[in-house]
C-alpha cells in the first residue's frame, strides 16, 4: 500500500530473517515483556521502499494486545526500534506470537508521512 500523501511504502510481516541482522531491542525492560519465537520481518515483498526503491528508514514496533482479542488495544509500548538495510528489508525476531504488534516505518528525512502496519502477529522464525 502507497501512503497517498508521501511515497512510503512499508508492510508488515514477512517469513525470513533479515540477512543484515536483526532488531535493536530497547533499553529499560520494555522489549524483554514480550519474548518467544516468533518475528516479524519486512522481506519481499514486505520492503520499506520511498518513491518505489528500497530505503534505510526508522521502522519502530508498539504492542497491540493479545493476538486472540482484536478488541484490546494493548500497551502501546514501544517494544523495539530498528532501521531497514539499505535493500529495504528488516526484522524485530524473538518475539511473542501471543501478541499483536504495529509496525511504523518513520522517513527520517521527514519528507513523507509515517506508514502503519497494523494487527500484524509474528510468524514463527525459521528454523
Amino acid at each position: 500500500m502507497v501512503d497517498p500523501v508521501g511515497g512510503i511504502l512499508a508492510v508488515g510481516a514477512g517469513h525470513k530473517p533479515n540477512a543484515e541482522g536483526g532488531a535493536d531491542l530497547l533499553t529499560g525492560g520494555v522489549a524483554s515483556n514480550y519474548p518467544g519465537n516468533g518475528h516479524i520481518a519486512g522481506i519481499d515483498p514486505g520492503l520499506l521502499t520511498v518513491d518505489g526503491q528500497p530505503a534505510i528508514r526508522t521502522i519502530r514496533l508498539y504492542d497491540r494486545g493479545p493476538a486472540d482479542d482484536m478488541t484490546n488495544l494493548g500497551t502501546g509500548l514501544l517494544v523495539a526500534e530498528t532501521q531497514s538495510a539499505a535493500d529495504g528489508t528488516y526484522q524485530f525476531p524473538n518475539l511473542s506470537q501471543s501478541r499483536k504488534f504495529t509496525v511504523v516505518g518513520l522517513d527520517d528525512a521527514g519528507e513523507h508521512n509515517a506508514v502503519i502496519a497494523d494487527l500484524i502477529v509474528p510468524v514463527p522464525m525459521p528454523g
